[in-house]
This record gives structure tokens, sequence and C-alpha cells, in this order.
């Protein structure tokens, strides 16, 4: 149906580049940082960097915090793990080293020319290499020095210009809620043949999480795992347009079974028709006009959005949350894929104001209704579509009694005893007999597709 004023009248135009990368890859010159703060005792300090897609466990499977000498010469390379020796960078007067990863700034340093590392090796490694991050003195800092090496005060994390962690943050986006997210001061001398490892695992998922004002959202914890995310063949197999391949898998990922990615195209038509079936639909014109105690009530975190990009086009994202202001809700906060080629975290976002429908014919409003949406999902009804369920994402569970609830990864079941991961990469067992209905229905329909 052709819509001849819908370019010009559209509610939100935002920038949706065709870039795009393999893997775990960079977007070269955009901002992949990291930035560590403290006192050092040398004017050049030397840190090593370990990338992981998957928390860093010692032998006991608790988070690793230290690693002997040996250990450390072990480390190798792999599509799951890069380590990454930092070093020939002066701190600044503020004790502040900037390390960057791609072409803006740093590429000719060791870690992105070749010399230890080319950048665009991170093609070649798991789109979730970012997700765990641990920091350590090198040991050739350490074996030249008789002195304390020092001590990290902060750390800065962006993949993108997405934030992945920050230190220094003392107010949520985009509602500026006060909060802390400053670690211990960290000291890095070896002792006993033993390097203290920063292991940053728990903390990044724990600031993303009140940073972004997820509020334990599964949807939304799964969606803001990925920020800074380029590959998106992680989302499905086929297709090159992936902003709603994307929105799909994290759906699918948490239980809510909307369209395959990876059987067909994905996009604002059968992502309609679907919550129409199980969950509810509300055009985005229609939602701009309730009064704001409605909006909140009914427009829930994990909502999926359709908005118009341009005549005949839309794009998709997730609603995170509403940006409060003394003069009434008029915008909000979402993140999406194949956003500038990455996923991305939205500035916000402005609802349709009244005054761009005037000169439209009922023809276009009708046209217009259909393609930008709120689609509120209802409950999850099946688990993840992974050739491996128990690699699935991190759910809710609840236990019997409604009181006792934890956002885990499924790990297995053994003699009626189910094994759960958390988000620090330390396990829990519980009966069986002690999940809700619900969560053993969840195993139950694990267990039959392994």
């Amino acid at each position: 149906m052709p819509v001849p004023r819908l370019l010009k009248l559209a509610v939100l135009l935002i920038a949706i580049s065709s870039i795009s990368a393999n893997a775990g890859g960079l977007i070269p010159d955009r901002i992949n940082q990291i930035i560590i703060q403290g006192r050092f005792a040398q004017e050049k300090p030397e840190f090593l960097l370990i990338f992981s897609a998957k928390p860093l466990l010692d032998e006991r499977e608790r988070p690793l915090v230290r690693l002997s000498q040996e250990s450390i010469d072990e480390l190798k390379n792999t599509p799951e793990q890069v380590v990454i020796k930092l070093y020939g960078k002066p701190a600044s007067k503020a004790v502040r080293c900037d390390y960057f990863f791609g072409t803006l700034h740093d590429e000719k340093m060791p870690w992105n020319d070749g010399t230890d590392f080319a950048w665009q090796d991170w093609e070649k490694m798991s789109p979730d290499i970012w997700d765990n991050i641990c920091i350590l003195s090198a040991p050739s800092q350490a074996r030249r020095s008789s002195t304390p090496i020092g001590f990290i005060q902060s750390v800065t994390i962006r993949k993108g210009g997405m934030k992945l962690f920050d230190a220094r943050a003392t107010e949520t986006y985009p509602n500026k809620k006060r909060f802390s997210a400053a670690i211990r001061q960290f000291d890095l001398t070896p002792r006993r043949g033993q390097y203290p490892v920063l292991n940053l695992a728990t903390q990044m998922r724990q600031f993303q999480r009140v940073y972004y004002e997820l509020n334990d959202n599964p949807i939304l914890t799964t969606a803001y795992a990925d920020l800074g995310q380029t590959e998106k063949r992680k989302y499905a197999n086929r297709g090159n347009n992936w902003c709603s391949e994307y929105t799909s898998y994290v759906y699918r990922e948490t239980g809510i079974m909307t369209p395959d990615p990876n059987k067909s195209d994905v996009h604002w038509k059968n992502m309609r028709a679907f919550f129409e079936q199980q969950g509810k639909v509300y055009p985005a014109r229609e939602v701009a006009q309730w009064p704001d105690k409605k909006k909140v009530e009914l427009i829930k975190p994990g909502t999926f959005v359709s908005i118009l990009t341009g005549e005949n086009t839309t794009h998709s994202l997730f609603f995170t949350s509403w940006v409060f202001d003394r003069a009434g809700i008029k915008t909000y906060v979402g993140v999406s894929g194949n956003n500038k080629g990455m996923v991305w975290a939205h500035a916000p976002l402005k609802l349709p104001t009244l005054d761009r429908f005037q000169e439209m014919t009922a023809e276009e409003l009708k046209a217009y209704d259909e393609m930008a949406y709120f689609a509120v999902p209802g409950e999850p009804t099946g688990v993840a579509s992974k050739t491996d369920p128990s690699n699935a994402k991190v759910r809710t569970w609840t236990d019997a009694s409604g009181r006792f609830k934890i956002q885990a990864q499924f790990v297995g079941v053994e003699n009626d005893t189910v094994s759960l991961r958390k988000a620090d990469g330390s396990e829990i067992n519980l009966p069986l007999s002690r999940l809700s209905k619900e969560d053993q229905s969840a195993v139950e329909q694990i267990l039959k597709r392994q």
C-alpha cells in the first residue's frame, strides 16, 4: 500500500547504517576503549587483559581472582578467549591510562597493528568475547620491579561507543537515579607467586542492570548483554537487515516464541501478527495520547516497538523505560540491533505528536497505525530454540512458594536436582520439586529437546 506522505510525516528518524562486521568484530572507527585509573609505580604501566565469552572461573568453579605464573604462561588466544598485553603508553597526569582498540586511536600500538594482535582479528572471535573482562599486572612488569606495582581505582569499558562498565558512573540512564558503580581499590602486586586478577564479569552485569534501568527484566537483561555487538549471524543464519532478527532472537531466548529468524524473514508484519495472538498491540499514535499513568501501566519493559524510519520502512527495538519529565512523558529509551551496524542503546526517542497527522488521509493513518506500534508480549510459552537448550540465556527461576526468585542459566538435572548457573559463574543446586510448576515444566521441555 503506498504511503506517500509518511516519509515527510514519519514519527521517528534514526540513523541505521549498513556497516557490518563478523563474529566478535569491532567497528574500527568507533570508541572501543578501556580506561584504567589508579596509582602506578611505573610511568608506563603494563597490564594483561583477558577477554572471554564465558565467565572465567577457578578450579572450584568460582570467579577467577588470581593466577600463577605458570597459568599465565598457558593462556592462549582462542575463538572464546583473547589475551592482550597493554604497554608502551604513559599514564596521564590524572593517573589515567586510555587504551583504544581499532583505528580511532592507538592504531599503531602492538595490540592493534599486528605486532602482538591485529584489531581485524577480533572478527575471528566469538561474538560474546567482550562479555567478561579481567585485568592483572603484566608479569614482565612485576619481574622488573622490587616495589609494589600499584592500585587500580576505576575502570571504564566501551565497545562501539556503548558503555559496558563505568566505575565512575553516579546516575542511571535515562532517569538519572543516584547509584554507585565504584570498585574497591585493587592491589596489582603479586604475592607468593600469585598475580591478583580484577575479574569484572559480575560487576559488568550488575552495572548494565542498574545503569540502564533494566530492573532484572529477563528480556532486557538478555538484550543489553549484547551491547556493541556487530555480528548479525548470532541472531540468524540468513538475511541482512537484522533489527527484527535481533528482537526475535532475544524473545526466543527468554521463552517467547516469536517467528524463527532462521526459517524466514522477521519483520513488523509477522511480529505484529504474533503479538496480536500472544500479547497486546497498541498503535504508537494511540499510546502518545494516553495519560502518563496509563503509559506506565500498559507499556512494560521489554515491549516490542516498531517505528517508522522512512516511507514504508520500519525499525524494530525493545522498549526499556519511559523518560520521566515534569512536563509529562514524551520520550522513551530502548535498545535495538542493526542500528549504526551494531546493538545500540538509543538516546531518548519521541512519541508522535498529533500535529503530524493532521494532513494525513484515513488510508494513510491506517497504514501508519499498522506499521508504528507497541506490542506487549504475553507470558513465555517455551524455551530457547537452540541446538543445545542447556546453553539458553539467563531466565528467571521461581520456587514453589513464589517468594524465591533468581536469574540463572539451566545447566542440568541429576537425581531430581536442578543445577543453575548464576551470572557470576557460580552454580546452585535445587530439588526439582522446590521449583514452581512453570519452571518444572520448562525443565521437562529442555530435557525433551536434549
